[in-house]
């Protein structure tokens, strides 16, 4: 029984002594001044010493991750935020007005620089950085450039480097203008049809299949890249006005069309008529006269192009009137006999 009791008593004892060391050892630690239970142990085997980036090996957690992106898109590793306004230019062309791009995950003892490099030119002349350093550097379009520009970022500890990312600076081409059958037409210019038609310069031939094609195209102008050509929208529209139509229509085609699709889609008239001068069969006489009676009337032409999935900066439209050159259509029938001369 005393044995018993005095076992107790040491065992108590030990349980108390050991409670005394715990607090020994703790007494001016983080433990006692962190609640976070959790990371008490965290510093377990690390000395007192801030840890340091090792020199010789790279993070690699550095800030991006190479590749190209065009102003206003996301690519890789690069945070890059999407357009958040846009500037117009004096000429009247809309451009996005800044994009950032951001290192991911920076470390603090880190110095992170920036610069801007391009072949054949000085980058400076067409994109401005907002900064030079920081872990962040917003980057401004001032003109359209057609050879792509690189953004270097730079990493620096204790003046060595330790690695660089790039970031490929591209310019989508934007619409300059609109051309038809390869010549550039200007919003409100007035043009006889000769200046798009290298034929031969007869209103019947140009009334017959293929024989005058409205064929238009965008006009692109600098840049590196092209809009989305899944996205691209032409339209053609064509009115006429004159003191002889009646009820003249208002025709519409999306992408290229013949001249006798025009003609008689906006002014109607017969059938037969069309199919004739589409083929090469129309009576000279009627032929003659119908020429005739197109030298008053003036077309107005309305060409659009849009790269629709590319955004509202991508669409352009011109409006012009066009006339026949007078000498294609006058009444110029020649009578045939099937003899030249009897002999009775």
């Amino acid at each position: 029984m005393r044995n018993s009791t005095k076992n107790a008593i040491a065992a108590v004892v030990a349980i108390v002594l050991a409670v005394a060391i715990v607090i020994a050892c703790g007494v001016g630690s983080s433990w006692f001044t962190n609640s976070d239970i959790a990371t008490w142990f965290n510093s377990w085997g690390k000395g007192e010493q801030t840890e340091q980036p090792d020199k010789e090996t790279p993070d690699d957690e550095q800030p991006v991750d190479e590749g190209g992106i065009v102003v206003g898109e996301s690519q890789g590793a690069i945070s890059l935020m999407s357009s958040v306004a846009t500037v117009t230019t004096a000429a009247g062309e809309t451009r996005v007005a800044g994009q950032t791009v951001t290192v991911q995950n920076p470390e603090d003892a880190v110095t992170y620089t920036w610069s801007l490099s391009m072949s054949g030119g000085s980058a400076s002349d067409y994109v401005t950085l907002s900064a030079t350093t920081g872990t962040s550097v917003t980057v401004t379009p001032k003109a359209a450039f057609g050879t792509p520009i690189t953004l270097t970022c730079t990493a620096t500890f204790d003046g060595e480097t330790l690695s660089t990312a790039t970031v490929k600076l591209d310019y989508k081409k934007r619409i300059s203008g609109i051309s038809l059958n390869g010549v550039t037409v200007q919003d409100g210019g007035s043009y006889e049809l000769d200046e798009f038609y290298s034929g031969s310069k007869s209103f019947a031939d140009i009334m017959k299949t293929d024989g005058f094609i409205f064929d238009y195209d965008p006009v692109m102008g600098v840049g590196t890249v092209s809009p989305d050509s899944s996205g691209y929208l032409p339209m053609l529209e064509v009115t006429a006005s004159g003191d002889n139509l009646v009820d003249p229509q208002t025709f519409q085609q999306a992408g290229d069309v013949d001249f006798n699709e025009v003609y008689f889609g906006v002014l109607s008239g017969n059938v037969a008529y069309k199919e004739q001068f589409a083929n090469g069969t129309i009576d000279p006489f009627i032929g003659a006269f119908i020429a005739s009676q197109s030298k008053d009337i003036t077309w107005t032409v309305k060409l659009g192009v849009s790269f629709s999935k590319d955004g509202s900066e991508f669409t352009e439209t011109v409006t012009f009137t066009l006339k026949f050159p007078t000498e294609w259509a006058v009444f110029n029938y020649d009578v045939s006999l099937d003899k030249t001369g009897i002999v009775f």
